[in-house]
């Protein structure tokens, strides 16, 4: 009896070891050079005369500068990037929608990143519309927004939907359901004309709100407004964490990180919404990345560590924050108060985040950052009622002053009395001339090549 009893209790123990092991295996498995943890989404450029625009806006923002033409994948990464938002398109070609269905998605691949950069590295140089350009998801946390793999082709002919009397191509349900209809891809290797776009592993996320309003102002219109009216996956109100990012250069990640942190200071995302941006022309040798593990080391050594920006510096802060308080109180001690001909208010704008000093009075949250990325400093001693040209020669001084103690370089930004004269998100009266002559500018996002 008891030898029986130790028999059956080792079978138990042999048998979850051996489950642990499948477990270990099956992991294990998904570790190849030919899969992947993440989905990405990849930007290209984009000509708005050719009908296949994702977003048509009427005005992109006030640095955000586009001057028209193509749109080039690094101002829409960044655009993208600043307004939080992922847009869902129904992917025009020719005129046609190639999502089928009621519901634009956003497109995904599934390839691996040393897959995808040399897809793209290939495919941008052969004219066709992909760029190295791009968002790095986890796969997990995507399906759970509710992304899915496409459904390549189907067991009965779809090759005349029915349409619902505008230019959706939605198909009868009999054939797949109204709500899977966005997953599905034409696919026919064998057809008088080749369809198969199995290498892109596509995934796509629907957006199933309403989207009449946009697609009745780009009816009638042909651009809208309202950047929030357009669909898409807004990463502000979704549990998206530690995104990763494909840019070219380390000027480019310069940029980005300008981007992400005038989003963190605002309070708009968390510190943990991106992890690491990658920059691929540092990358020597795609065939070794094609490793899982040599994969995992290039994402790693591509963190950014946010936490280091955030870090306080209360004594750096305090001093800094003092010297230019009593530079500002020295200058309003020379001027006496002329006739106010302007109302509004006038603020100091520091230029540089990765100053050190400016990164310490950002962090003790004596300087605000607006919408447009400007990093503010108010005014304590320099009143607002003051005449408006007045406030802004007297900060021009402050900011002259400002540069030669303390190396930082600034200007001035004002907003006149109309509407709220004292919100800093406001269309600007004026700025200092860096606006026009320094389009390289982090706090710029300008359209180029």
């Amino acid at each position: 009896m008891l030898l029986t009893k130790w028999l059956n209790r080792f079978v138990a123990i042999l048998h979850r070891i051996a489950i642990k092991g499948n477990k270990e295996s099956v992991m294990n498995s998904n570790e190849r050079f030919d899969l992947s943890d993440n989905l990405i989404h990849f930007f290209r450029a984009i000509n708005p005369d050719d009908g296949s625009i994702p977003v048509c806006l009427d005005d992109w923002g006030m640095t955000n500068i586009e001057e028209g033409g193509v749109l080039y994948p690094l101002f829409l990464l960044r655009t993208s990037i600043r307004y939080n938002v992922l847009w869902s398109t129904w992917s025009y070609r020719g005129g046609k929608r190639t999502v089928y269905g009621p519901n634009p998605a956003v497109c995904f691949t599934e390839m691996p990143i040393a897959a995808f950069l040399e897809t793209a590295q290939m495919r941008s140089k052969n004219g066709e519309k992909i760029s190295s350009y791009a968002f790095i998801f986890d796969k997990k946390q995507m399906f759970q927004l509710g992304a899915r793999p496409v459904i390549y082709g189907l067991s009965v002919d779809v090759s005349l939907p029915i349409g619902n009397g505008g230019c959706a191509r939605i198909f009868d349900e009999s054939i797949l359901p109204l709500a899977e209809q966005y997953r599905y891809v034409t696919y026919n290797p064998v057809g008088q004309y080749c369809v198969d776009w199995t290498h892109e592993r596509e995934w796509r996320w629907p957006h199933t709100k309403p989207t009449d309003t946009y697609e009745k102002e780009l009816e009638q219109y042909g651009c809208v407004d309202d950047p929030s009216v357009v669909p898409g996956l807004w990463s502000t109100t979704s549990s998206l964490e530690n995104i990763g990012i494909i840019v070219k250069s380390e000027d480019e990640k310069e940029k980005v990180l300008y981007d992400i942190l005038c989003l963190i200071y605002r309070k708009t995302i968390s510190p943990q919404k991106y992890n690491y941006i990658i920059c691929y022309d540092a990358i020597t040798d795609l065939v070794k990345l094609r490793d899982f593990g040599e994969s995992k080391k290039l994402i790693e050594s591509s963190k950014i560590f946010i936490d280091s920006f955030l870090e306080k510096n209360t004594t750096l802060a305090d001093n800094t924050i003092r010297h230019i308080a009593e530079l500002e109180k020295k200058i309003d001690e020379k001027y006496e108060f002329e006739k106010v001909h302007e109302n509004g208010k006038c603020w100091l704008w520091l230029y540089d985040f990765f100053d050190e000093k400016v990164r310490s009075m950002l962090n003790e949250e004596y300087l605000k950052v607006n919408k447009d990325g400007k990093i503010l400093y108010e005014l304590m001693h320099i009143s607002n009622a003051r005449d408006l040209r007045q406030q802004e020669t007297m900060v021009e001084m402050l900011a002259a002053c400002v540069k030669s103690e303390l190396g930082i370089e600034c200007g001035y930004f004002s907003v006149r009395d109309i509407g709220n004269p004292y919100d800093m998100d406001s269309v600007p009266f004026y700025n200092s001339t860096i606006l026009d002559e320094r389009l390289d500018a982090l706090y710029y996002n300008y359209n180029r090549a």
